[in-house]
């Protein structure tokens, strides 16, 4: 009884180390595959931080459904808010913008702005990324909410210079909605936060958006002196006065302020400094008309309206594309949204079979141990009534002897199975003496006149309907017919007629054991009728007619050319 105590704890013991294998092997496994997509996440990251542009969401799509899987408890709240965070980008690349935006909600949506690790250095980058498609898409009160987002997450991740670029850029938001006073106050409040923090180039350079809206209110004086504090202190001019690459639409706005205080010359020569920037020449050029419209110089201002009228049609020609762009990116997202749920269905499925294998496992190992418990308590049961077992295997052996003769009699009946089978043997035999019968009646056939007639009949329909022609109706008018493919009914036809006229060749292709396509393919070969025939009754493009004659030419002959594959049927 203690022997067989040990041996059950021990099944025991064997039940509970199998299970605990099986949960260490499904814990490696996703820690694995937690830990590589994670490398993903960064690394996509990382691409999005060098401005390489996204061209595929597939990796990171997955990730964000491996990642949401609400039994993957043990990811966190920041892993989940970068990954939702990268996918829009890869969105925002690919001109998705719907799309975009909501991974970049789900990604807010995964930040747990309550506690102390939050990552509030990607989730202002979110806000950011918003800003910028609320801005294209012409929404500047969402725009306007999103970049104070920005601002108040930048200021908690400790980021001040992105809290006050965050602030600066609200002045698109504020233009669009015609607020020019909020604009100039948040110039101001801008650059107050810049000097407190003794970056007297950023501060400068927050004027930049001012020096446009003095010179349109009139506001000369207070034009001059921004545009002197914006050149000398900005840091971004040279020492013969040219601006850094990108800020040249500051010539443009120079060369207003001259124009409003009749400095002809100086307009002009602070216009001409943007003809070598192509993105800039609709500004030039209309800089130039002014300047030779005060001037009266007319060939100049005739000369500069033409280039000024190209240049508008080519820009509003790019601008028109890059509409239909946003737009197509607003509204064809359909794709995404389905290949999203595919792929979230996938991930199910995977984590269903991951956890029926766990259980599978435990069940195993449980049947495992009360089979070996099963197998103890019979063998000590058989020990303890070992006597009681002696009488009951006398009368066993009489079972085993009347056993015995049964199976000798069902040996005996062995000869009936033999006879069915050589029933079934006969009746093989019966069947291949048809079909040998069938075969030598089809090449018994004539080719007569009859034969021929229907030959030519079934080949003229097909040559006819391969190509455009015209047919008259019962008042004689002619209409023009396309070429078609064959209809079943005309195959109909041609298979009625070929065992009749080519019955070698009906045979020989028969045997082959074709499918339907490559059989019909090989009948238009057989009859004469070049690719471009082929291509239009099979409905095949003509590399598929190509590809399938060099293969039916290995199958058939073992040709490895196809050039000889017609005159190979045409022998048959």
């Amino acid at each position: 009884m203690y022997f067989c105590g040990m041996k059950r704890r021990d099944s025991i013991i064997m039940g509970i180390l199998a299970a605990c294998v099986a949960v260490a092997g499904l814990v490696w496994y996703e820690v694995r595959t937690t830990r590589r997509m994670r490398e993903a996440v960064e690394a996509a990251l990382e691409q999005n931080r060098n401005y390489e542009a996204f061209t595929t969401d597939s990796v990171l799509r997955r990730v964000v459904d491996y990642y949401d899987h609400p039994l993957r408890f043990w990811v966190s709240a920041n892993d989940r808010l970068r990954a939702h965070y990268a996918l829009g980008c890869a969105y925002r690349d690919l001109h998705e913008a719907p799309m975009a935006l909501l991974s970049w909600e789900d990604a807010i949506a995964c930040a747990d702005t309550t506690s102390a690790s939050c990552d509030f250095s990607t989730l202002f980058r979110v806000y950011g990324q918003m800003s910028e498609v609320y801005y294209r898409q012409y929404m500047p009160e969402k725009e306007l909410e999103a970049q104070q987002k920005l601002s108040d997450y930048a200021l908690l991740a400790g980021d001040t210079l992105n809290y006050i670029r965050g602030l600066l850029k609200r002045n698109s938001a504020f233009l669009a909605l015609g607020d020019t006073i909020a604009v100039y106050q948040n110039i101001e409040h801008v650059r107050n936060l810049y000097l407190e923090r003794g970056l007297t180039q950023e501060a400068a350079q927050a004027y930049a958006s001012a020096i446009p809206l003095a010179i349109e209110a009139g506001l000369y004086e207070k034009a001059d002196s921004v545009m002197q504090i914006y050149e000398q202190e900005s840091g971004l001019f040279d020492e013969k006065g040219n601006i850094a690459r990108w800020r040249e639409k500051y010539y443009y706005r120079k060369g207003s302020y001259y124009l409003c205080m009749n400095q002809y010359d100086s307009a002009e020569i602070l216009f001409r400094r943007l003809l070598p920037f192509e993105s800039h020449h609709v500004d030039a050029y209309r800089g130039l008309v002014a300047v030779y419209q005060s001037k009266f110089n007319k060939d100049s201002l005739f000369k500069y309206s033409t280039l000024l009228e190209d240049a508008l049609v080519d820009y509003l020609e790019e601008t028109q594309t890059q509409a239909v762009s946003q737009a197509k990116g607003m509204y064809d997202y359909s794709r995404q949204e389905q290949q999203a749920k595919a792929q979230k269905r996938k991930a199910d499925t995977i984590t269903i079979i991951s956890v029926s294998v766990f259980i599978l496992l435990l069940g195993i190992a449980a049947i495992f141990e009360r089979k070996h418990r099963q197998k103890r308590e019979q063998e000590e049961r058989k020990l303890i009534k070992i006597s009681a077992d002696y009488s009951n295997a006398i009368k066993s052996l009489a079972i085993v002897k009347k056993e015995k003769n049964a199976l000798q009699r069902s040996l005996q009946n062995k000869e009936s199975a033999m006879g069915l089978l050589q029933e079934k043997a006969e009746q093989v035999n019966i069947l291949e003496k048809e079909i040998q019968e069938l075969k030598n009646k089809i090449g018994s056939l004539k080719h007569g006149s009859v034969h021929n007639q229907q030959e030519a009949k079934v080949i003229e329909l097909f040559h006819k309907i391969s190509e455009p022609h015209f047919e008259e109706d019962s008042q004689g008018r002619r209409t023009k017919v396309g070429a078609r493919c064959a209809t079943e009914t005309d195959w109909s036809q041609m298979q009625e007629m070929l065992p009749l006229c080519y019955p070698k060749f009906y045979v020989f292709i028969h045997e082959k054991g074709l499918s339907v396509f490559r059989l019909r393919l090989c009948i238009l070969v057989r009859l004469g009728f070049d690719n471009k025939a082929i291509q239009t009754l099979l409905g095949i493009n003509i590399n598929t007619v190509s590809n399938t004659r060099r293969s039916l030419a290995q199958e058939l002959f073992g040709l490895s050319s196809a050039k000889d594959l017609d005159a190979h049927l045409k022998a048959l």
